[in-house]
């Protein structure tokens, strides 16, 4: 059967027939729930409330689009079966929200129909989850404050009669233990926020890993799959940034419009310019009561401003907690910036040595002129070469370190018991002791021998000392004649640039020439 070009499909019509707009069909049952069953049934499905809470604060308003409502309820209970799936749209009826005092107001503004729910039923669920728990600002603790300054001056200006029956004071007292009650309230519940905040910053900077991560990922993949992208890998590290800035300014604005202000609220020393503090407050209303003999009301604001300066104690440490993520958190953001300006630096210098100029093949210094803090980093000296001491004292500090470990390890067990009796003593190798004494024979007979003048030191010393020791090797050579220029003072050792030949176990080996000069020939000369 065609189709009515004005009848709309019956999917759009299930769309349009919204659970808040139910009410208007007549396919809707007339059944309405009172404000416990709409209550209880709400909070049966919080989730729905959550949302719409969230929707209001996101979008910092005190109300919400009806069909943003029924979004939210339709998606909730599109899950559910068909009995409970009823009885949520009865209960979230605008009819039936209005007629149960769920509801404040209904107006309609530019063709929208928007909905304000009573602030006890959103305070309700707000107290239910601790997530949707606004903070106090400066500006609501100001207000909170003049609110009793201003029954601070009724009893300043002697307003009240302090008289058991006298109906204005009977009020004065409930509106003064009610405000007092509330601010008490409002600030537990921030400091339970507050509290939490080391798990949410832990939150934010394991969700920051896990982007930074997937990302990285991402990028890896489009690499293997494209080839080396620079650009992608740049604009990875400028997103990771860019959410940790993020992620700064957020904890920032935390700390200066909530946490700072909470602190300076609960501070006894804090000076306002239009008062007094909380505190000075409360005493005010403690030597009122007490100067007019209530004296339970005077131990009552006494318990109140003991319950407040118990709460300045963690609201201290969460701020604490705070500023000291604060401080690393900018400090990691500028070192990662100025790594990432080098690096970028460093790059582009690297890339000049990959062109076809074969005359710069290698960084210049100009990378390093341009930051000052290179140029002020101190130079590493060489390492010195281990020498093994030849004085008593070192031998005497060598022997006792060895029996300090003996008897460490003899205390540890690891000892056995046949080396129990174990005394330290010195053993001699031989061919230690040949090799000293031939050494010691050397140096006595290089003393010995006087120098003049030659051209070929080198050759004059090889001879020698192969006719004196049978034994003798190229490496008494080298330090026969280091000797010989430490030793003698009369003598002047030149090295030239000559070259001569020496042969040695049927090898031959080139030196350059070392002459002799005798020191007043060398002044002569000059």
């Amino acid at each position: 059967m065609p189709q009515n070009k004005n009848q709309k499909p019956q999917s759009i019509t299930k769309i349009v027939q919204s659970p808040v707009t139910a009410s208007l069909h007549k396919k809707q049952s007339d059944k309405k729930f009172n404000t416990i069953e709409t209550l209880r049934i709400l909070l049966e499905h919080p989730s729905i409330m959550f949302n719409v809470i969230r929707i209001m604060d996101n979008n910092k308003v005190r109300f919400i689009n009806e069909s943003t409502l029924a979004q939210e309820i339709l998606q909730y209970s599109s899950k559910l079966i068909d009995t409970e799936r009823q009885r949520i749209t009865l209960a979230f009826d605008t009819d039936n929200l209005l007629q149960s005092h769920i509801l404040m107001d209904k107006d309609i503004y530019q063709g929208t129909c928007r909905l304000s729910f009573q602030e006890g039923i959103i305070s309700l669920f707000r107290l239910c989850e601790n997530s949707l728990y606004q903070e106090l600002t400066d500006t609501k603790l100001k207000s909170r404050l003049a609110s009793l300054w201003r029954l601070q001056e009724r009893v300043n200006n002697a307003e009240l009669s302090f008289i058991d029956n006298d109906p204005d004071y009977l009020e004065f007292i409930d509106d003064l233990v009610q405000q007092l009650s509330e601010l008490l309230s409002l600030l537990k519940q921030n400091i339970d926020r507050m509290q939490g905040l080391g798990k949410d910053l832990e939150a934010m900077s394991s969700q920051t890993f896990t982007e930074l991560l997937a990302s990285d990922q991402n990028s890896n993949q489009n690499v293997n799959n494209n080839g080396v992208d620079g650009w992608d890998i740049k604009t990875n590290h400028l997103l990771g940034n860019e959410h940790k800035e993020k992620m700064l300014a957020r904890i920032s604005h935390l700390f200066e419009r909530h946490i700072k202000p909470t602190q300076n609220f609960l501070n006894h020393s804090t000076r306002l310019a239009k008062g007094t503090n909380l505190f000075a407050t409360l005493n005010n209303f403690k030597q009122a009561f007490a100067s007019n003999d209530k004296h339970a009301l005077s131990s009552q604001m006494l318990r109140y401003s003991m319950s407040f300066s118990n709460i300045f104690v963690p609201i201290t440490e969460v701020a604490h907690q705070v500023d000291q993520f604060l401080r690393k958190t900018r400090s990691a953001l500028l070192q990662s910036n100025a790594m990432e300006h080098f690096h970028q630096k460093l790059m582009s210098a690297y890339d000049k040595t990959l062109d076809r100029n074969l005359n710069k093949t290698k960084i210049d210094n100009n990378l390093v002129k341009d930051f000052d803090f290179i140029n002020s980093f101190k130079r590493v000296n060489k390492l010195k070469d281990f020498r093994v001491g030849h004085s008593t004292s070192y031998f005497n500090n060598l022997f006792t370190e060895l029996s300090l470990r003996l008897e460490a390890l003899n205390l540890d067990g690891l000892l056995t018991s046949n080396n129990e009796n174990f005394n330290l003593t010195a053993v001699i190798d031989d061919r230690e002791s040949i090799i000293l004494k031939r050494a010691l024979a050397m140096f006595e007979h290089l003393n010995v021998i006087k120098l003049r003048e030659s051209k070929d030191l080198t050759a004059m010393l090889h001879y020698r000392l192969s006719d004196s020791f049978s034994d003798y090797c190229l490496a008494d050579l080298i330090g026969a004649c280091q000797l010989m220029q430490e030793k003698q003072n009369n003598f002047i050792l030149k090295t030239v640039n000559q070259k001569a030949y020496l042969r040695f176990n049927d090898e031959i080996y080139i030196y350059r020439r070392k002459k002799v000069i005798a020191k007043q020939s060398q002044e002569t000369t000059i």
